[in-house]
């Protein structure tokens, strides 16, 4: 029965020794309104750069697009030309040049958005 009691004894002093309720829930308020706003302030991060990635990933899609179609406008009015002006047998020599000429522009253009 005595070491039971011993228990008791020392339980009881264990209890009365904690200190106040009100000042840990203060500092765990104050610690979890903290986290929420770190938190917050890591979304609105988050969710800003991928809008500037988004953006920027467009906008670059948008001019590979515009340059692709300059050139590819550029050649087929230089081979119309061309045709108008040579033989058939230079005109197929300058086509074939052209077309690889374009197709190089176009590896090149995607290699570098990739």
């Amino acid at each position: 029965m005595q070491p039971l009691q011993n228990s008791a004894l020392l339980v009881m002093l264990q209890i009365s020794s904690l200190k106040p309720v009100s000042h840990d829930a203060n500092l765990v308020c104050r610690s979890l309104d903290r986290a929420h706003e770190v938190v917050i302030l890591v979304v609105v991060v988050v969710v800003v750069v991928v809008v500037v990635v988004v953006v920027v990933v467009v906008v670059v899609e948008v001019v590979v697009v515009v340059v692709v179609v300059v050139v590819v406008v550029v050649v087929v009015v230089v081979v119309v030309v061309v045709i108008l002006l040579l033989t058939v047998e230079v005109v197929l020599v300058i086509v074939v040049v052209e077309v690889v000429v374009v197709v190089a522009i176009e590896v090149v253009v995607v290699v570098v958005v990739v």
